[in-house]
């Protein structure tokens, strides 16, 4: 955003993925630098017509808001921001796909599941993207951080919501179960962390990463490799909010407590009916809520909480 005659202007970022071009203002403040052009605009009007122009001649773009936004623009500021969600096929992943989905962001789905990741992406066109990721791979996390530098060319925030879980006795617990949950819940965050931070070192945004940790890291209620590998995202979590900071990267984590999610599904009626009776508010949480938890933490509003757990337990445990 830059003042000029006292007027808020708000720049318009459109990738050139067709080759050579310019894309124009109404005065003539288009400038292009490589295969990005970058329009400065003073009003929603101007703004909604380079937008319209960009989609037009086939350009996908999205705007560095300033204090002017697209009429119907997004909660909390969101409106064409770039999120990442990993795990964004069903459950908690779904509905922050969907909530800042609707709230105006260009929103990436995530998940093993390619046609799980398309359905929580229906209906945004151009604004969405899904890809097929398994988290554990290195590769295939390095392949989908490509893939969304070059369809966006930054990143806003990440939220790393891709778990498994496996009902297993400590004692009896096989070795490929271990590293299975190990490798998805805490390998896969490492290494979207890893690459979600560099991209959005190499875009120049001040970003926003959220992790999703659980109650059971705190309390032990679980399987031991479900319980250490949470345990070891809100680790991670402190970890790199120091390591970050200097780069206005925030990075903290969601605690939820049982939630209505698919994965609840194959946990014991015993096991179920015990953890709801724990919790003070009685009932599970819904994902709909975890979403508008991780909306305010990647909002401008959460400026200033870095490397802090947060939990959204209904008071099951305290941190």
């Amino acid at each position: 955003m830059q003042a000029e005659r006292g007027r808020l202007r708000s720049a318009l970022i459109v990738r050139l993925n067709r080759g050579p071009g310019i894309v124009r203002s109404d005065d003539n403040r288009g400038t292009v630098h490589g295969r990005v052009a970058l329009v400065l605009v003073d009003d929603v009007r101007s703004l909604q017509a380079e937008k319209t122009a960009a989609h037009s001649a086939g350009y996908p773009q999205c705007v560095r808001p300033g204090n002017v936004q697209a009429q119907g623009g997004g909660q909390m500021g969101f409106a064409d921001k770039v999120v990442f969600v990993t795990g964004a096929g069903q459950g908690m992943g779904r509905a922050i796909v969907r909530h800042f989905g609707d709230a105006g962001a260009c929103v990436v789905a995530a998940d093993i599941n390619a046609d799980a990741a398309a359905a929580a992406v229906a209906g945004y066109g151009a604004k969405g993207l899904a890809l097929a990721c398994n988290v554990s791979d290195p590769a295939s996390v390095k392949s989908a951080f490509d893939t969304v530098a070059e369809r966006f060319g930054r990143l806003d925030v990440l939220i790393n919501s891709a778990g498994i879980g496996s009902v297993d006795a400590f004692l009896d617990t096989p070795d490929d179960n271990w590293m299975r949950v190990i490798g998805v819940n805490l390998t896969g965050t490492f290494l979207c962390c890893r690459e979600g931070a560099r991209l959005m070192q190499k875009g120049g945004a001040k970003g926003a990463i959220i992790n999703v940790s659980s109650t059971a890291a705190m309390s032990g209620e679980g399987p031991s490799h479900y319980c250490a590998s949470k345990a070891g995202v809100m680790g991670l979590t402190r970890s790199i909010a120091r390591e970050l900071a200097a780069s206005g990267i925030r990075v903290n984590t969601i605690v939820p407590g049982p939630t209505n999610t698919p994965m609840m599904a194959g946990i014991p009626d015993e096991w179920m009916q015990s953890m709801i009776k724990a919790i003070p508010l009685g009932r599970m949480c819904e994902p709909e809520e975890i979403a508008r938890v991780a909306a305010f933490l990647a909002s401008e509003d959460a400026g200033f909480i870095t490397g802090q757990n947060i939990a959204v337990n209904g008071g099951m445990a305290f941190i």
